[in-house]
């Protein structure tokens, strides 16, 4: 499928086959991901949108069937932690990306983290009031699985 280059702070890149009715999105931090059963309405709501991450999260992320292509990004290693919320961080200071896995398996993603902000949330003294209080909501996010 062919993609056309976006200027967005989340997205790369953004394709539609109506055929199949598959939305293909690529993320500034390497993912790509299959969104399945798309509307073309949905998709010419996607391109004409103020801001492409707003609607994404709003009308896509979370509402659609998808599966991730591929990967091109560095996020590093994951570093356990012991919190009752979250069990994973991953950093990847050059895209400001922040991933999260939470005790219940889902994992998150967040854009434009600063390092300050995530030094802060490893040291910490309940990570899961910081991500609640300093995370979650502050940043664009997507979930990445389940």
């Amino acid at each position: 499928m062919e993609r056309r280059p976006i200027n967005s702070a989340m997205l790369v890149s953004i394709g539609y086959d109506n055929k199949t009715q598959i939305l293909e999105a690529e993320f500034q931090s390497g993912h790509l991901y299959q969104y399945y059963d798309i509307d073309e309405n949905i998709y010419q709501g996607l391109l004409n949108a103020k801001s492409y991450g707003n609607y994404m999260n709003q009308h896509i992320i979370d509402t659609y069937e998808y599966e991730e292509v591929s990967f091109n990004g560095e996020l590093g290693e994951r570093t356990q932690v012991e919190d009752s919320m979250i069990v994973e961080i991953a950093y990847d200071e050059a895209n400001e990306m922040l991933e999260l896995v939470y005790t219940s398996g889902a994992v998150w993603e967040y854009e434009g983290v600063e390092q300050e902000v995530y030094e802060c949330l490893i040291k910490a003294d309940s990570i899961g009031r910081y991500v609640r209080k300093n995370i979650i909501s502050c940043y664009n996010e997507f979930k990445k699985s389940n």
